[in-house]
């Protein structure tokens, strides 16, 4: 542990991070290809009569993502993924609502093949059920994905730990805009100085909260470095007794 924060107001409250936080990538995460997810949507569209050529579609999609990104990165704004679906149905001719039952259903597929890859660490839960003794605990996720972020903290059973979760798809923002982080303080009735923000993404995360006027953990995943962090660690397993130094 790797400590750089002088004692202050006593903490009540613990935000977190999701993925890479709480819920960890596998190696398997890491040879899942974003093309075999890609050609998941493709093909569950053609099951359902939406027939168009492969290439011009991973083309059109990849590009599509790609404009998605860079305008939700300038402005915090969480795309949605079932428009640029219906977007890129739209270049081949193809009018479907973003709420036609082809969409989500082809997101569902795409979706939890990543999720079924990941995994939670014993020894985070039982972090967790040790903090949620003694702090108001809250996860605020960059997931654009509203079912697929859902059925990820559901599927690890992570849901009764919080008492307020924000997840950027449903809420319309994303880390680091302060809404999100306000959002989640206002729900928990806490207060920025009183509240640690742990997470592993360095801008996401501990810039976005830091600016809040929040403490920061930083869960250092292999060689990433976030000077800035008020606290950093290797393991969820180190904060209960980090929390309780505070």
């Amino acid at each position: 542990m790797n400590a750089n924060m002088s004692l202050g107001t006593t903490v009540t409250t613990v935000l977190f991070d999701l993925v890479d936080t709480l819920v960890e990538e596998t190696e398997e995460s890491a040879s899942l290809r974003y093309q075999t997810q890609v050609k998941a949507i493709y093909e569950s569209l053609g099951n359902d009569g939406i027939v168009v050529d492969w290439h011009l579609f991973e083309k059109e999609y990849m590009e599509a993502r790609r404009r998605q990104l860079a305008a939700s990165e300038e402005t915090l704004r969480e795309y949605d993924m079932a428009q640029r679906v219906t977007n890129v149905l739209s270049l081949f001719s193809i009018s479907v609502s973003p709420t036609s039952a082809c969409v989500p259903k082809a997101l569902d597929i795409y979706m939890d093949l990543w999720i079924n890859t990941l995994t939670v660490k014993e020894t985070t839960t039982a972090s967790l059920a040790e903090l949620a003794k003694n702090y108001r605990l809250g996860l605020v996720t960059n997931f654009a994905h509203i079912p697929g972020a859902n059925r990820t903290i559901d599927r690890f059973r992570l849901r009764p730990y919080f008492q307020t979760i924000l997840i950027s798809g449903e809420f319309g923002w994303k880390k680091p805009s302060p809404r999100i982080f306000e959002a989640a303080l206002h729900n928990l009735s806490s207060k920025p100085e009183e509240t640690v923000f742990v997470g592993d993404n360095c801008k996401d995360d501990i810039t976005g909260a830091k600016q809040m006027g929040m403490r920061t953990v930083f869960l250092q995943r292999k060689d990433a470095k976030c000077s800035f962090a008020d606290i950093t660690v290797k393991s969820i397993a180190e904060l209960p007794s980090v929390v309780r130094q505070l």
